[in-house]
């Protein structure tokens, strides 16, 4: 009499861990950059230049033009203050960090006042 052997499912189980693993890796780890606000490194643009337009209102979430450029900002942007720094107003120049979108548009993760840089506009990054 002969007895077959069949093959461990082991192999196979183990082929589907790594494939899985390997597909979370690869959705998560674009989830986490944009997660992870204020590393410079993940925000991939910046650029100085001067505040022509802010939002109406008193909070500065929504749009702004910053050199002629649109930058979204949200309650997530954030606003480095350091002492002597003035306040953001149209005229000011600001150095402005965050992700270039596929309409030219910046989505900003910090805007700071740029005292005694160029304030013309100067990029950096992605383009």
């Amino acid at each position: 009499m002969k007895i077959e052997q069949k093959q461990p499912r082991s192999r196979y189980f183990g082929a589907l861990v790594a494939f899985t693993l390997l597909a979370l890796v690869l959705v998560l780890l674009p989830a986490s950059r944009l997660l992870a606000e204020g590393e410079e490194a993940n925000e991939g643009y910046e650029f100085h230049g001067v505040v022509q337009g802010l939002p109406a209102g008193t909070t500065p979430v929504g749009d702004w033009t910053v050199s002629g450029k649109i930058v979204h900002v949200s309650a997530a942007t954030l606003f480095p203050k350091e002492a002597g720094d003035p306040a953001i107003a149209v005229g000011g120049a600001v150095e402005v960090k965050g992700v270039l979108q596929t309409d030219g548009s910046i989505l900003a993760s910090a805007i700071d006042s740029d005292i005694g840089e160029n304030s013309d506009t100067q990029q950096e990054g992605e383009n």
